[in-house]
């Protein structure tokens, strides 16, 4: 208050002094910024491709005559949740159908608990430890050996689609044709003016969350829809995943074609099936954010597949699903505790749970495959498929030629007795920027994922300052690769 006062009492004073520091600071910021600009300018360049055009959203609608990769990932698509819908009473054989040629493995178990160290394992079949900073370790497997580099070398064209971080900041990386980041709203029908309103009251959000005090702060933020923008816009306008990401789905239902001369290979990283729960029953607007629950989970889930059922409609109508590998599955669990776990049994006769449903629901995550030319309703397998088996699978169907950890799940027998890792890590806020991630604990599996008695922890892999804490502590503990 009193700088304000003197301020207003000296302003004749201290007016033209103020004015030509501001100039000088001005001029030496334009100064710095020119410099950089030309010393940094293939790092801006690649900065500034944002991988958002209508000429790549138009390669993607088109697919080819014959060997065409349809390989979605539903982001935390939990695999009993797809199993509850596929057996459902009323409307599951409706899925059963739809989902024609397709094998579900509901034993299948995932390898990483976020999406950040699940994808190097998907794609390439590697497993992080710990050992590098993540962000290098994660720039280095993309552009490395992955199925997506392999099929791109062999002579595939690869369409890349995704949301905005994971496009600019990693599968950019790598090879690919087009990559096309699905905008925030729904992108194909909302007016220039709602764009206008949805910004406006998107800064009034995002101010208001900088202003009040930090236990406030999860009230303004609001499950990613603040305070705002609610007050203002309809779903249309709201930056959540699930609507902009199944307009995209439906997009390319109504505006498919057939006309690629090559092979192509599209992956898609969709985010409709992530938390948070928006949808109601009838797949519409809740009005707000739901509990995060078994029942709203499957929901947004049901909701989800009815947009990549109509895509796969839409492929065969084209004639153009019998002979395509199509490949649906997620990168880790949602995070709802499986009902059907099975508790381990102590000596005296008595049953415990040695592993935590919430470790389990993570390791969980959906994986179904129709290869070329498979016909017939759903199958469900038994078979102890992992995540880590995904490149080795597409790399073995598709003939690629190309090896990768793992083994090919269509090679895997439900009866077959196999070891399986998973590596947890809770995923903290500052993981966002650290290096490292927090301590990660091996498990394994040898059994059914299901079975809490099949669980056994391993190694534990601590970042590297830990690490050094814990050695000059004299603690005991087996933490490197």
């Amino acid at each position: 208050v009193a700088a304000i006062l003197a301020a207003i009492n000296f302003y004749r004073v201290v007016e033209r002094p103020v004015i030509y520091l501001a100039v000088a600071v001005f001029s030496l910021q334009l100064i710095l910024l020119v410099f950089t600009g030309i010393q940094k300018a293939n790092a801006l360049q690649e900065k500034s491709n944002i991988h958002y055009s209508a000429n790549a959203l138009r390669e993607i609608l088109r697919f080819a005559p014959e060997k065409n990769v349809l390989h979605i990932v539903l982001d935390a698509f939990q695999s009993d949740i797809f199993e509850d819908i596929a057996r459902d009473e009323i409307e599951g054989e409706r899925y059963r159908s739809a989902l024609e040629g397709f094998v579900f493995y509901k034993e299948n178990m995932g390898v990483f608990p976020s999406t950040m160290t699940a994808v190097p394992a998907l794609l390439g079949g590697q497993i992080y430890h710990n050992h590098v900073p993540k962000r290098g370790y994660l720039e280095t497997v993309i552009g490395g050996k992955t199925i997506l580099n392999s099929a791109f070398k062999a002579g595939y064209e690869v369409d890349i689609v995704s949301q905005q971080y994971m496009i600019s900041a990693v599968y950019t990386k790598g090879h690919y044709t087009n990559a096309y980041m699905i905008p925030n709203s729904y992108g194909y029908h909302t007016t220039e003016k709602g764009y206008e309103l949805d910004d406006a009251a998107q800064l009034l959000d995002l101010t208001l969350f900088r202003l009040v005090p930090h236990f406030l702060k999860k009230y303004v933020h609001n499950e990613y829809l603040g305070i705002i923008q609610p007050l203002i816009n309809d779903a249309n306008y709201l930056k959540i995943w699930y609507f902009s990401h199944t307009a995209f789905l439906y997009n390319l239902a109504k505006n498919m074609s057939v006309d690629r001369t090559g092979p192509v290979y599209k992956y898609f990283h969709l985010m409709n099936t992530h938390s948070p729960q928006v949808v109601d029953g009838r797949c519409n607007y809740a009005g707000g954010t739901l509990p995060r629950n078994r029942q709203t989970v499957t929901m947004q889930s049901k909701c989800s597949l009815d947009a990549v059922i109509k895509v796969l409609e839409k492929m065969k109508e084209l004639g153009i699903y019998d002979d395509s590998l199509i490949i649906l599955m997620a990168d880790h669990g949602a995070g709802i505790d499986p009902y059907d776990l099975k508790p381990a049994v102590s000596e005296n006769g008595h049953s415990v749970v040695s592993i935590s449903p919430l470790i389990v629901s993570m390791a969980t995550p959906l994986m179904a495959i129709k290869p070329p030319g498979a016909s017939g309703p759903l199958q469900i397998s038994t078979a102890p498929a992992s995540l880590i088996d995904t490149a080795a699978s597409v790399n073995a169907i598709l003939g690629l030629g190309d090896t990768f950890a793992g083994r090919p799940i269509l090679e895997l027998r439900p009866d077959e007795q196999r070891v399986r890792g998973f590596y947890f890590h809770a995923w903290r806020r500052k993981d966002f920027m650290s290096d490292y991630v927090g301590p990660i604990q091996e498990y394994i599996v040898e059994g059914s994922v299901y079975d809490s008695a099949a669980w056994r922890r391993a190694v534990r892999f601590l970042p590297p300052t830990e690490q050094a804490k814990t050695e000059i502590n004299g603690a005991d503990v087996t933490s490197t690769p």
